[in-house]
């Protein structure tokens, strides 16, 4: 009863200790090891297999819209001005720049010859500084469907002052179908003073343009042959809110109003002349936009900092799953020193070779096991098995080089023995290292030849002997 509970106690232990993310995957694949013995000099190997599959995350939110798989993920469309583009262009294009999971372009208006090795595009008949820039971002969109429309399934539309984390909106874009229509940002209803005054429908909020505002490229095409139209017709000189009447009086769309997207697109109201001069808070650090970034230099520190904490995070989470394997291992460990010690089905049928009729004996813990019958056994203090085992241990000791297989060789509980005329005492010791694969080592201790000669019968000669 006892040795039940000690087994029911380790399984337990073992079921709590596997329920870390993917190991719970790692245990329940693991499949029977099975004894291989073969032909050898000195051993035969133990075989097993692992079978594992990762999971691609990012694969499986994919599939979500597997019909628009031919096309790129996400054009970004940046305003900027000609004035701007080796500072705040500059900066944008050498932190998140480098890593849009698509395509980013920075678009200015009418002027001078562009002489930049950014990718700039020119809008004609657009004033560069003009401000609202409200034909500046209709016209950017205009040349976004037409000339790209067809090649990405999500197009964005920023300021030059916001930081984009990449990663975190790839992942976010990647688990939504671009095939429906979506018009997402920051949900906005203007100031106070505005409220009412800006031509929208009431509780219809408009995506502000300051942190970025998302289109499907079916919304996109929707919109882009009223956009003009809509130019003729503003309420207000706000770009952004002009941008959300026209969505919705053709498209049919409002942004989204969750408050979840107000922090995904996230505008900070509390520091509106140097925006984003400390550090993050863990809330925020989880969003997909910052703005606005006014300082140049703060983009570059924002990038830092963000890294900085991935990395952090990054080193707890391969720390916590080194002490999850180390869990697992043990729990393994001490379940194959259970079977070991209580199962006697270690005894394999199928010990070293057969090339003799000579039966095996399993020498399991303190039991002998008869191969060819199962149910018989004896102790192996019995005929001086322990004593033979013992010798075959000690040459097998000094055979062995490596510390660790000598202390495993002290715990062997595992060994076959025959006894033959021909080949002498025979042993097959099994060792199991701390990744449990198996070895097994064989060791023979010949006889002497048979010697004969002939003995004088007188010299044994008793007279009182009788027949």
């Amino acid at each position: 009863m006892r040795r039940r509970r000690r087994i029911e106690t380790m399984f337990r232990d073992l079921i709590l200790s596997v329920l870390v993310g993917f190991v719970t995957g790692f245990i329940t694949t693991q499949t029977l090891m099975l004894f291989l013995w073969k032909h050898h000099a000195l051993a035969c190997k133990l075989a097993y297999s692992r079978h594992h599959q990762p999971h691609d995350m990012i694969g499986r939110f994919r599939g979500l819209h597997s019909e628009t798989t031919n096309k790129k993920l996400l054009f970004v469309g940046v305003m900027t001005t000609r004035n701007n583009l080796e500072t705040k262009a500059r900066a944008i294009f050498d932190t998140w720049g480098q890593h849009v999971p698509g395509r980013l372009v920075f678009f200015v208006g009418t002027g001078d010859r562009v002489a930049s090795p950014l990718p700039v595009i020119e809008l004609s008949d657009v004033a560069d500084d003009g401000y609202p820039p409200r034909e500046k971002s209709f016209a950017m969109l205009k040349h976004m469907h037409q000339n790209h429309g067809n090649y990405y399934e999500w197009f964005m539309r920023t300021d030059d002052d916001v930081y984009v984390q990449t990663d975190l909106l790839e992942t976010f874009l990647s688990s939504i179908n671009s095939s429906g229509d979506v018009y997402m940002g920051h949900p906005g209803t203007g100031t106070p003073y505005e409220v009412g005054r800006l031509g929208l429908e009431t509780n219809r909020p408009y995506c502000m343009g300051g942190p970025g505002v998302v289109f499907s490229g079916n919304t996109l095409r929707k919109l882009s042959g009223h956009l003009w139209a809509c130019l003729n017709e503003t309420v207000t000189s706000h770009e952004d809110s002009e941008l959300g009447r026209c969505v919705r009086r053709h498209v049919g769309l409002s942004c989204t109003s969750s408050k979840q997207f107000c922090d995904l697109f996230y505008q900070n109201y509390k520091d509106k002349t140097g925006a984003w001069t400390t550090g993050l808070n863990r809330h925020l650090s989880d969003s997909l936009t910052f703005h606005p970034i006014k300082e140049t230099q703060y983009l570059y520190n924002l990038r830092i900092h963000l890294d900085g904490r991935r990395l952090r995070e990054t080193q707890l989470k391969h720390e916590h799953f080194k002490s999850a394997i180390r869990t697992l291992e043990n729990s393994i460990q001490a379940v194959a020193a259970v079977l070991v010690e209580d199962s006697p089905n270690n005894c394999s049928s199928v010990p070293c070779d057969l090339d003799s009729g000579q039966p095996w004996e399993c020498i399991h813990a303190y039991d002998v096991h008869s191969l060819d019958y199962p149910n018989l056994k004896e102790s192996v203090l019995h005929r001086g098995r322990i004593i033979s085992l013992a010798n075959a241990k000690h040459a097998l000791y000094t055979y062995l080089k490596r510390v660790q297989m000598r202390q495993r060789l002290r715990l062997a509980k595992v060994a076959y023995q025959r006894l033959s005329a021909d080949r002498g005492l025979e042993h097959v010791i099994v060792i199991y290292d701390a990744q449990l694969r198996y070895y097994a080592f064989r060791t023979v201790e010949t006889f002497n030849p048979v010697q004969i000669r002939e003995e004088p019968l007188i010299k044994h000669f008793n007279p009182n002997f009788s027949i």
